[in-house]
């Protein structure tokens, strides 16, 4: 094989994961700017093709990428551009723990699917918004205070597509991802997560 034919082929999935991650900020940018998208842009975001090039940033977007594209023991970390707090049950008003771990970062930064599954919640009501995903694992993940969900209830998405974006609805002047991990796929049945996302979001 000639040598830059190797080097070509090594270079393929990078360049579709940039592509990917610049496609999920572009998406982002404007959907918190109240711009009009065509209908494929409500989609979920995956890959696109060969050579496709967008204008947004190429420094964030392959930082985005660098996560999206990145897997561990097939998963990926849900906020790829977020900060990682370990705040597992701390305590909340009225005697409660926290019942998950919180990522901080920006509004309308993209949040992805942990890993294949199914969408089984996406609503909105006094926890704000947010979207739930029953993994092809059995394990059950909730994403809440989005700024908007960019899936429904029955949707089939691979681990990495973007399924919301991340905002403060819920919890106003704080925006984070509030994620929780259900080991038997139930709601309730939470564990801490961060050991889990310690491993996927690096």
């Amino acid at each position: 094989m000639p040598a830059d034919e190797g080097c070509a082929t090594a270079e393929a999935p990078r360049q579709r994961a940039v592509h990917r991650g610049a496609a999920a900020l572009a998406m982002a940018t404007a959907l918190i700017a109240g711009a009009a998208l065509p209908a494929a842009a409500t989609e979920i975001v995956r890959p696109q093709r060969d050579g496709e090039r967008t204008s947004v940033a190429m420094s964030r977007a392959e930082r985005v990428a660098a996560q999206v594209s990145r897997s561990a023991n097939g998963k990926f970390c849900p906020a790829p551009t977020g900060t990682l707090h370990d705040n597992w049950h701390d305590p909340r008003g009225g005697g409660r723990l926290h019942k998950g771990i919180d990522m901080s970062g920006n509004r309308g930064d993209p949040l992805v699917a942990i890993e294949d599954g199914v969408i089984t919640k996406s609503e909105s009501d006094s926890y704000g918004i947010h979207v739930a995903l029953l993994g092809n694992s059995g394990h059950g993940y909730w994403y809440l205070h989005n700024e908007r969900n960019l899936v429904k209830v029955g949707d089939r998405v691979k681990g990495g597509d973007v399924i919301a974006l991340m905002g403060d609805t819920g919890s106003r002047g704080s925006v984070h991802l509030h994620f929780e991990w259900w080991p038997s796929g139930q709601q309730w049945s939470q564990e801490n997560p961060y050991p889990l996302l310690l491993a996927i979001c690096r």
